[in-house]
């Protein structure tokens, strides 16, 4: 069973409607809006519009994700995975597509280039402390060996 959110979009290409493509998932994927095609070149960056605006309930998020297809075969990521579109926002939502393959990626309008998870947010009450206690953790990076 999954649970439903009513979440409002204005759709600003008609090819780039988000979708989920099984019942189920926990992503919905989205697509490039660019109408001309981007050619994103070996190590590098490229920000893709992805069609549509959204107003994300608050207390949720959106969150820009790769897609496993893409990073399999292409490799091709997010450059800030996960980007995260806030409740405020109300932009044309677009992702930071990284290609760390050796073969320039070609964009097409239409494509599947990310996906879109939906998550709930916590906001910390920080309380200030002289000493952290209940764990004996620490020494940073592979701590606990590799």
């Amino acid at each position: 069973m999954t649970n439903n959110l009513d979440v409002d979009i204005v759709l600003l290409d008609e090819k780039c409607m988000p979708e989920y493509a099984k019942y189920g998932d926990a992503g919905f994927d989205c697509f490039s809006a660019s109408v001309d095609t981007v050619l994103i070149l070996p190590n590098h960056t490229e920000s893709i519009p992805l069609g549509f605006k959204i107003a994300v309930p608050l207390g949720f998020e959106m969150q820009v994700r790769p897609k496993s297809g893409l990073a399999a075969k292409f490799n091709l990521t997010i450059q800030n995975t996960p980007g995260t579109v806030d409740s405020g926002f109300r932009d044309e939502v677009k992702a930071l597509v990284r290609n760390e393959g050796k073969e320039t990626y070609r964009v097409e309008h239409g494509k599947k280039i990310c996906q879109g998870v939906l998550a709930p947010i916590m906001h910390g009450k920080f309380q200030v402390k002289n000493e952290l206690g209940g764990f004996d953790r620490g020494g940073g990076f592979g701590s606990t060996g590799v």
